[in-house]
Parts: C-alpha cells; sequence; structure tokens
C-alpha cells in the first residue's frame, strides 16, 4: 500500500471551485501542497489539478496536485460532494479549507 496523503477538510461549498477571475494582486495568499501539515488548523488557499476523484453517496474524496506534492480532499456538504463527484482527471481548482 502507498503513503497515506495529507487530508484537507472544505467546510463550505462555495469555496470548492471558483471559476471567476480574480486579479493577482487580489487573491488570497496560495499555500502550496508541501505546507500544509506546518498549517493544521488554519484556513488554507490551494491551487491545483484534480488527479483522482472518488465519491461514495454522501461523502466524496479527491486527490490534488500542485508542484509540491499531492494533497487528499474530503467533502461530506452535500453540496461539495456532487461538485467533486463532477470533477474529471487534470481539471484545475481552487480549494480552500481547513
Amino acid at each position: 500500500m502507498g503513503d497515506l496523503l495529507p487530508l484537507l477538510l472544505i467546510p463550505e461549498a462555495k469555496s470548492l471551485v471558483n471559476r471567476e477571475f480574480i486579479p493577482y494582486n487580489d487573491r488570497v495568499e496560495r499555500t502550496v501542497i508541501i505546507d500544509c501539515l506546518k498549517k493544521t488548523g488554519e484556513e488554507v488557499s490551494i491551487e491545483g489539478w484534480i488527479e483522482r476523484v472518488r465519491a461514495h453517496g454522501k461523502i466524496a474524496f479527491a486527490d490534488l496536485r500542485d508542484r509540491s506534492g499531492v494533497l487528499q480532499i474530503a467533502a461530506f456538504d452535500p453540496e461539495i460532494v456532487a461538485q467533486i463527484a463532477g470533477l474529471g482527471s487534470q481539471d484545475v481548482v481552487e480549494i480552500k479549507g481547513l
């Protein structure tokens, strides 16, 4: 079995997929995946592409990759679960969560 991935929980549905253009200067500071463990308990904003999605009814998981590594995302809110289930491999997303 492979290494366990760090886990990010998504508390707000509106944070999963951001399709609006946000000028660079107005953006929240992005956290790279390798630094997520240093920010446990803090809200982070991560950008990357979807590697794999697994939706199981009331819960969904996705593996998110950026230049520094891979992070497993878990969602329990029905709206977010539906959004994750609709994502495909290589979709680019910005995710905010704890």
